[in-house]
């Protein structure tokens, strides 16, 4: 049964990356992350259009899980949480230049032992860019994930945000792999203690 799926499991294996490996030279990372990263904008994108012809901004909400999840339209007209509101073309400015960085300088932006580099890149690139998208176009990014629990709610956000916010992610803990991956080099070169 599992011998059916392999070409597509080493498909996808291929995309993502060599994890636990050294990130890939040259720009074969950029080629392997650029049709994650168009897939993710284009995801984006199409959410938020949905969003926008369903519900009115501010108004309509659909809920999903009652008590915990629903699907809304907000416009925000700053960075995450709200931050930064009226700074359009700062946040425009800011995001041409994070994509810009992430594709000349990716290779020493990602650590030495970043796991699944390519998946890293392709949320960031992704995400940047379908948010920047929003700005240009309107002004403002259309979020519509709200979670709750009774009192407590998050900030409503978008596929965009949760593309940054994973990319985040496994580049904070590419560091502490990397981190640990130098130290066993290092220790490994020190004469007297090699296992």
């Amino acid at each position: 049964m599992f011998n059916r799926f392999s070409p597509v499991l080493r498909l996808i294996a291929a995309a993502l990356g060599p994890a636990g490996k050294p990130v890939e030279p040259g720009q074969a990372l950029l080629r392997r992350a650029v049709p994650g990263a168009l897939f993710l904008t284009a995801l984006d994108q199409a959410s938020k259009w949905v969003v926008d012809r369903m519900f009115e901004p501010h108004q309509d909400s659909l809920e999903v899980i009652p008590g915990f999840f629903d699907v809304c339209h907000v416009v925000n007209f700053g960075a995450s949480w709200g931050i930064f509101t009226g700074w359009r073309v700062t946040l425009i400015l800011f995001a041409v230049v994070a994509l810009a960085a992430l594709a000349v300088f990716h290779k020493k932006i990602l650590p030495p032992f970043q796991p699944l580099p390519s998946a890293t890149l392709a949320l960031l690139l992704g995400g940047i860019t379908g948010n920047l998208i929003d700005r240009v176009r309107t002004g403002g990014v259309i979020d519509f994930i709200h979670l709750y629990w009774r009192d407590w709610s998050f900030p409503v956000f978008n596929i965009a945000d949760t593309c940054i916010t994973f990319g985040l992610v496994m580049y904070i803990a590419g560091q502490f792999v990397s981190e640990r991956a130098a130290r066993r080099v290092e220790k490994n070169e020190k004469p007297g203690l090699q296992d």
